[in-house]
């Protein structure tokens, strides 16, 4: 199985906001995703559900943002 999010990848949920993913638990499909968001909220994702409405958080390039 293909995992879209691996430790330490800056996430972004509509309902939670701004986070990270703290642990992927590979042999879980129940259980995959361990995001711990801003807010104060920890939950575990399924996969299906981690990857539906857990998204990547955009990053500013270093070279755009110095020049």
């Amino acid at each position: 199985m293909k995992f879209k999010f691996k430790p330490g990848d800056k996430v972004y949920s509509k309902k939670y906001g701004k986070g990270f993913c703290h642990q992927v638990d590979e042999q879980d499909k129940d259980f995959t995703y361990d995001f711990h968001f801003k807010d104060g909220t920890i939950i575990w994702m399924s996969h299906y559900d981690g990857e539906r409405y857990v998204k990547f958080r955009r990053q500013k390039n270093a070279e755009t943002a110095n020049a």
